[in-house]
C-alpha cells in the first residue's frame, strides 16, 4: 500500500513479470479504482501483463486490488525531486529513508525523465564539448545546481539565454535537458 506524507494519495504498489520474464514495478494511485478499470488494465496491458478478454473475469483484478491489504507500507511522491535523503526519479529511489518512497502516477511511464546511456557515455559525448565552452558550461552547471538547491535550503533562480541565431541557445538548452532525459 502506499500513501502521501499526509495519509491521502493511497495506492498500491504493483509488481509483475511480463511475457518476456521482465520484471514491472508500478506505484498505482487507488483512485484508478473507481471507474470501470478501463484506464488501469490500459496501463497493464501497457506494461505486458497478460489479461483475459472476459469482461467478469477481467473486473476481478479491480476486485483483487481493492480487496488485499499487504502488511507493506511505501510513501509515494507526485513530484520528482529531494524527499527527505532520498531522491526520487519516476523508475528510481535514491537514498534510503525510515520507509521506503516511491514515484506514484496514473500511468507507468509517468513522466518524461528517462535513463538512457552511462554516465562515463554522458562526460565523454556531452560533458567533454562543455569544456571551453562558457555557454555550455553554465547550461550545464544550472542543470545539477537545480538538483542541490532544496538540498541546501538556498534560493532558486533563472538564466536567460539571449542573442541572435546559432549563437548556441538551443544547444545550451540540450546540455542542460540531458541530465534528465531526452531532449524532448
Amino acid at each position: 500500500m502506499t500513501r502521501d506524507a499526509d495519509g491521502g494519495a493511497w495506492g498500491r504498489l504493483l509488481v509483475w513479470r511480463d511475457r518476456d520474464g521482465r520484471r514491472h514495478e508500478w506505484a498505482m494511485p487507488a483512485a484508478l479504482l473507481a471507474g470501470d478499470g478501463v484506464d488501469l488494465r490500459r496501463e497493464l496491458l501497457a506494461g505486458g501483463l497478460a489479461i483475459t478478454s472476459h469482461r467478469q473475469d477481467r473486473q476481478r483484478i479491480e476486485d483483487y486490488l481493492t480487496q488485499a491489504r499487504p502488511a507493506a507500507f511505501a510513501r509515494c511522491v507526485e513530484r520528482t525531486g529531494w524527499y527527505g535523503d532520498v531522491f526520487v526519479l519516476p523508475g528510481r529511489t535514491f537514498g534510503e529513508g525510515a520507509e521506503r518512497v516511491l514515484f506514484q502516477s496514473e500511468t507507468i511511464a509517468g513522466s518524461t525523465h528517462a535513463e538512457a546511456g552511462t554516465l562515463a557515455g554522458w562526460r565523454d559525448q556531452v560533458a567533454a564539448l562543455c569544456v571551453g565552452n562558457s555557454r555550455l558550461l553554465l547550461a550545464a552547471s544550472c542543470g545539477f545546481a537545480a538538483l542541490l538547491l532544496g538540498r541546501l535550503g538556498d534560493e532558486s533562480g533563472g538564466i536567460h539565454l539571449r542573442g541572435a541565431s546559432s549563437t548556441g541557445k538551443s544547444t545550451a538548452l540540450a546540455v542542460a535537458a540531458s541530465l534528465f532525459g531526452p531532449p524532448a
